[in-house]
């Protein structure tokens, strides 16, 4: 990974210092100015490690393998953006290639055009209302499967005293909606879930009784005069939200924008999202405090450990004395300490367990 930031980094660079620009950079790709392309693929020419010539830079391909080059592109933010042709002379708009993050658990949406309602937006701002007029008669609905046992608890209610074969089992299909109402009492969103419904039925899923994900509790119900359809997010208001998503990575609101810097205090604590397929997931359920991955300082809280660890407390964890004084030197002169098997994992019970603290090797 460290390697494809820097593969990529050097693009950039030799990119901008030729005068050209950079439109899109994520993980493994990069788009930059047409007229760089080559300069691009000869600078890096040297790393290809295969006895025929491989470009370590290919040209971005549809799906029929066609190259698109010289093409026009529409970000929103890292991974929401459209690769497109306009008519200058009728402004048909036609989809070449375009990313669906975000959009993947929602059924019935047309991708396609759904980014030319998004690019007709962009061109003709007067055209709005017009637009997400289509989509105000419908609703997201979505389809996530039971990939987890946190899910799957949630149905505990729906399946106590049926028999196994007419119980929600793990990775079944469940229908979810984006909730719109929140619970009073929990303060939490109202997050509609029913068991999985096919195609024909997915329409009706906004108006028919439906259990809080977050809760558990029955709705519509007696201490609520809201319909069904009150607690699902039209698609409209999806639309509208996906546009206007803020991309934490660029300086800037439109245009050509510059990529932010950021500073790293490497003694905090910082809370990072699961980068997984449960992304998908998240933008539906919203996340939750076990889709978060605590990371803190090896080094830094290994010494503070060793610090305060006496003579006593090592005893009973049954770490000799002769590691005890040998880490004990060596954190006082601020070595670099190496520790792996038993004596890592001993040191482990020590961590403040309420704060849920990891030592990652």
């Amino acid at each position: 990974m460290q390697d494809t930031r820097l593969i990529l980094a050097a693009a950039e660079k030799l990119v901008t210092d030729n005068g050209g620009y950079l439109a899109y950079c994520d993980t493994d790709s990069i788009f930059v100015s047409p007229a760089h392309v080559k300069l691009v693929q000869k600078f890096f020419a040297s790393l290809n490690p295969y006895s025929t010539k491989v470009e370590i830079f290919k040209v971005e391909e549809n799906v029929d393998g066609v190259e698109l080059h010289d093409v026009l592109f529409y970000g929103i933010s890292a991974k929401r953006y459209v690769l497109f042709l306009r008519d200058s002379k009728t402004g048909k708009i036609t989809i070449l290639k375009h990313s669906a993050h975000g959009l993947g658990n929602i059924r019935g949406i047309d991708e396609k055009q759904w980014w030319v309602d998004i690019l007709n937006m962009h061109y003709h701002l007067d055209q709005k209302d017009e637009i997400l007029s289509k989509y105000k008669t419908k609703y997201a609905v979505a389809q996530l499967t039971i990939s987890s046992y946190d899910i799957l608890k949630r149905f505990n209610k729906i399946n106590k005293g049926k028999p196994l074969s007419q119980q929600i089992k793990p990775f079944n299909f469940i229908t979810v909606g984006t909730a719109t109402q929140t619970d009073a009492e929990a303060g939490e969103p109202i997050i509609p879930m029913l068991p999985y419904l096919d195609a024909k039925k997915q329409d009706q899923a906004p108006f028919m009784p439906f259990m809080d994900y977050k809760t558990g509790k029955i709705y519509p119900n007696e201490d609520n005069s809201l319909e069904s359809h009150f607690y699902w997010k039209k698609q409209s208001e999806i639309l509208e939200k996906y546009v206007s998503h803020n991309d934490e990575k660029s300086e800037g609101d439109t245009g050509l924008l510059s990529i932010k810097h950021v500073t790293i205090n490497k003694s905090s604590i910082r809370y990072i999202g699961k980068e997984s397929n449960e992304i998908e997931e998240s933008e539906v359920l919203g996340v939750s405090e076990k889709d978060y991955s605590e990371y803190v300082d090896k080094q830094g809280k290994l010494l503070e450990i060793i610090k305060n660890l006496t003579l006593d407390v090592a005893q009973k964890l049954e770490i000799a004395r002769r590691t005890f004084f040998d880490l004990k030197k060596k954190a006082s002169s601020s070595e670099i300490i190496n520790l792996k098997g038993k004596t890592l994992r001993k040191l482990r019970q020590l961590q403040f367990e309420d704060k849920q603290e990891v030592i990652y090797k």
